[in-house]
């Protein structure tokens, strides 16, 4: 059972609540008092509404504070579909967008947000910008009391729904999780395209504007403060046979009067062995009414202090330690005041050489300041990443080369949402996180484009989906299967396919993927025959789907259940380990299964079992053809996250045998990701985050060096072609010539949950001549449909080039 599903995450957060119990009754720590949260409160207001228009503008009624929060709701209607593109004040405040969905009319709301930074000596004018002539209504709260963050941290907690009336009515929102903290507070919110009601607050609240009744947007917003553990749910009276949304959003509060102090005491220090390094993850203290700036993390040898490192989050990779020695580490907290006590001591640990040349080697750990859930390679050789729970979904692109990290922020959850790479280079993201039990899936579909480093939306989904699969199919075009819908015990098993030259989504209306109802995602991959096969982990079911004639063809079992798939040459699927049941504890399995889809009556044959049994790994082919397995766990537990199945193992295709190779220093279990990168390499990164993100998380990376790297000298790549099409050739210079073996053109990873959702390895055919190579393009799109690739060069060593970038064209 996924992270999401009541039972486990509920499961995980009360083990922490009693461990910390038990930890609270045997040793009692005496801390400075809190700063005490500021209350939240109404200062002023502002509405309009409008027809036809693609911007629309309101100006407050007084100036505005430096330390207020503005929050604007914006609805949109117009026939078609339209959404709001961005929201600014004349103030310069910058506004982030915290949620945004829409109704079965099309009919788009949208919250947004922005810290006051300083005082305005004129009345602010708010504007909202739809990009299109649409019907908008726009409504501007200014509040007092809360949280002065920039970004979408400051929501706590938010819901939202949709539908329809048949009779007057009291619509909802849907509660949201318990508030985490006192003193928020909870804005509900309310719009329909004009249907001429008078909307009225729910019980509770405080009614803030009644926009109502118009003949075109209609709007509502209510608040009320909240504590801990409070599950408000915004409610509104409306008429008859009326398409409505509504949303909830708990505002975090801001530091009151209190006097802040240091941070408490970091607690759960633990600590795991690598190569002259160690992993230590730890819990964060309450903060002391100040923000927690760093963390200090002190290896001691015996009682010996060793060199410190500091870090912003709450894991480390600390290197530079003695193989043969054991350490042990303490944790100490630091804010504006000052830094707290030091933790009690981690397990000890002894750090191990954990690798040699035959086995490949692993990197030292690398700390990062977030969980890699998700992970895309783009063609521009920087990678996408991001962590979980958002809403929206805060992203980072990281560097390789500089391991920089520039964060950007995408239009609505993309947490667990399909990803796949477009034929430009845009990376498409479909469905995403709702965030609430009513409404869990959402219908978004956005791109992030490399070359600009910005995100835009696509035309919504027909259906809501979390967990989709999404997969290019020959023609360019992209077909989603399955998702959650409301809540996690319904999906959209209607699949639908996105055309990007019309930006506009079909439903393929005869079909029904009701057999493949996961709690993970199933499994998708575009076959030579054009077909896209798919498999249901949970059920160990697996289909054929015929988008043009709308079939969904039994594939028959492969005796793999929850496991991990990958197809390692055009058609050809491994699928390995698992467990019986993600929804209990079962122990996980080492078995494995092949199936070749290109004969004439494929079924599922038994391969050699893993050395090792695993759930929860990933499988990856490399850059020479062969399978790589890493991380994983001996049980099917989603909240274990710092043990696990260190050594990697490798599949070779050719003789069904596993070879195990280099260990790495960090559990990579639920929520981790591996990505093959240009030199050869694999990033494995993330794990974790199983009920929030406060839960544990893997903050760190390490990068995996494959043996056929230490087997020499690499073949080198001189020049090669931006771009080729299909069924022709391209030429390749290289000095090498004479020593290549084999020309492998493998798709830009986009990684998640197990799964590659854009995989595709395609052997091509070359002939040698004096100074370089002559290779065949892909004969037809459904081997490798068009969009960019790496072109590795591999020689009779086995050792591979650095890979060429070239897209392939129809």
């Amino acid at each position: 059972m996924r992270a999401r599903l009541v039972t486990r995450g509920a499961r995980g957060r009360w083990a922490a609540v009693l461990g910390a119990g038990a930890i609270a009754l045997g040793l009692f720590v005496a801390m400075p008092a809190l700063a005490v949260s500021a209350t939240p409160g109404f200062v002023q207001q502002a509405y309009t509404h409008a027809h036809n228009v693609s911007t629309l503008s309101v100006t407050l009624t007084a100036t505005t504070s430096a330390g207020d929060r503005l929050v604007v709701e914006v609805g949109v209607w117009r026939n078609g579909g339209g959404i709001t593109s961005a929201v600014t004040d004349s103030a310069n405040d910058v506004y982030v967008e915290v949620t945004s969905f829409t109704a079965s009319d099309g009919t788009e709301m949208s919250v947004w947000t922005a810290p006051v930074t300083s005082t305005s000596t004129t009345k602010p004018t708010v504007t909202a910008k739809t990009g299109t002539a649409a019907d908008v209504g726009i409504v501007a709260l200014d509040y007092s009391g809360l949280s002065s963050v920039s970004d979408a941290a400051v929501v706590d907690r938010q819901a939202h729904a949709t539908g329809r009336t048949v009779a007057a009515a009291t619509v909802s929102s849907g509660a949201t999780a318990a508030a985490t903290a006192d003193n928020e507070l909870a804005v509900g919110f309310y719009a329909d395209s004009g249907f001429g009601d008078a909307v009225t607050a729910g019980t509770g609240f405080t009614p803030r504007v009644s926009m109502t009744p118009t003949g075109d947007i209609e709007a509502a917003t209510e608040d009320k403060p909240v504590a801990t553990g409070a599950l408000p749910n915004a409610t509104f009276g409306t008429g008859a046979n009326t398409v409505w949304l509504a949303a909830v959003v708990v505002f975090k509060p801001g530091v009151g009067s209190g006097t802040p102090t240091v941070p408490g005491v970091p607690t759960g220090v633990s600590a795991t062995a690598g190569d002259g390094s160690a992993a230590v993850t730890w819990s964060a203290p309450p903060d002391g009414g100040s923000p927690i700036t760093s963390y200090t993390v002190t290896p001691y040898v015996g009682s010996a202090a060793q060199p410190s490192t500091v870090v912003s989050v709450t894991s480390a990779a600390v290197g530079g330690l003695t193989n043969g020695t054991t350490y042990t580490f303490t944790v100490t907290a630091t804010n504006a005041v000052g830094a707290g006590l030091a933790s009690v001591p981690s397990n000890p640990v002894t750090p191990m050489v954990s690798s040699s040349p035959g086995l490949g080697e692993w990197s030292p750990l690398r700390t990062w300041p977030l969980v890699a859930i998700q992970s895309v390679l783009m063609h521009n050789g920087n990678f996408l990443v991001w962590d979980g729970w958002s809403d929206p979904q805060p992203t980072n692109v990281w560097n390789p080369a500089t391991q920089a990290f520039t964060s950007t922020t995408a239009p609505a959850s993309i947490f667990c949402a399909g990803l796949v790479q477009m034929a430009d280079g845009r990376m498409m993201t479909v469905g995403g996180y709702g965030g609430s039990a009513t409404n869990l899936g959402i219908t978004d579909a956005d791109v992030f484009d490399p070359a600009t480093s910005t995100w835009s939306r696509l035309a919504n989904m027909h259906l809501p989906r979390w967990y989709p699969t999404v997969t290019e199919l020959a023609d360019g075009r992209y077909v989603a299967i399955s998702g959650n819908s409301n809540d996690g015990n319904h999906w959209s098993d209607t699949p639908e396919v996105y055309d990007p030259n019309t930006n506009t989504w079909t439903l393929l209306s005869t079909v029904s993927t009701s057999q493949v109802h996961e709690v993970e995602y199933p499994f998708s991959y575009l076959t030579p025959s054009g077909k896209v096969f798919t498999i249901g982990p949970s059920e160990d079911q697996s289909f054929s789907l015929d988008v043009g004639n709308q079939t969904w063809t039994p594939m028959g079992s492969s005796g793999v259940v929850n496991g991990s798939s990958d197809m390692y040459r055009p058609g050809k699927i491994l699928y390995t380990g698992g467990a019986a049941d993600v929804n209990t504890t079962t122990p996980a399995r080492s078995n494995a299964a092949v199936i070749d889809l290109n004969g004439a009556n494929p079924t599922w044959q038994p391969a050699a079992p893993m050395n090792h049994s695993r759930v929860y790994h990933t499988l990856t082919t490399l850059a020479d053809g062969t399978v790589l397995a890493v991380g994983g766990e001996s049980t099917s537990d989603q909240n274990v996250v710092t043990s696990g199945v260190l050594p990697a193992e490798i599949w070779n295709p050719d003789t069904n045998v596993w070879s195990t190779v280099a260990s790495m220093s960090a559990a990579r279990n639920y929520h981790s990701t591996a990505v093959l990168m240009p030199d050869g390499r694999v990033l494995v990164a993330g794990g974790g985050h199983v009920a929030d993100n406060s839960g544990p998380g893997e903050f760190s990376q390490q990068i995996y060096s494959p043996p056929y790297l230490f087997n020499g000298p690499r073949p080198t790549i001189t020049q090669a072609p931006a771009s080729a099409t299909y069924a022709s050739t391209m030429s390749v210079s290289t000095p090498d010539a004479a020593s290549i073996t084999g020309v492998n053109l493998v798709s830009l990873g986009a990684d998640t949950h197990q799964g590659d959702m854009d995989e595709h390895f395609v052997p091509l055919s070359f002939t040698a001549g004096s100074g370089g190579l002559t290779v065949q393009s892909p004969a037809a799109s459904s081997l490798a449909p068009p969009g960019y690739y790496m072109l590795f060069l591999v020689n009779n060593k086995g050792v591979p080039s650095m890979a060429a970038t070239v897209r392939i064209t129809a």
